[in-house]
């Protein structure tokens, strides 16, 4: 796809998360209908516009299931592809939001 569109990249990060982690994280999530920025479970009012968040109606245990398994089929090839071509910069979502960041911003200082 890139290559049709002349775009080269320099590195793709994926972030790697457990099903488990993954799904708490989808089912805790709050969304400012505005600003559709999302929050954990217990921001009740953005803290960008200050409007009441909700939960999106797809974040409920029977959609979120199917869209992890969706998900979970194209990721392996996708995966390898950039693998293969030495692309791939893997990083360990399960970790603490700050810990996370951290590798995220000292991978993209790299680049």
């Amino acid at each position: 796809m890139f290559e049709s569109s002349n775009v080269s990249l320099e590195k793709v990060l994926y972030l790697n998360i457990s099903k488990e982690n993954a799904m708490i994280r989808l089912l805790n999530r709050r969304v400012c209908q505005i600003c559709n920025i999302s929050f954990s479970n217990s921001i009740l009012k953005c803290t960008n516009c200050g409007r009441k968040t909700t939960i999106r109606q797809d974040d409920n245990f029977k959609i979120a299931t199917n869209r992890l398994i969706n998900y979970s089929k194209s990721l392996n090839e996708v995966k390898k592809y950039y693998y293969d071509k030495n692309l791939l910069i893997e990083i360990n979502a399960n970790e603490s939001s700050e810990k996370k960041n951290k590798k995220l911003i000292k991978q993209i200082k790299r680049l």
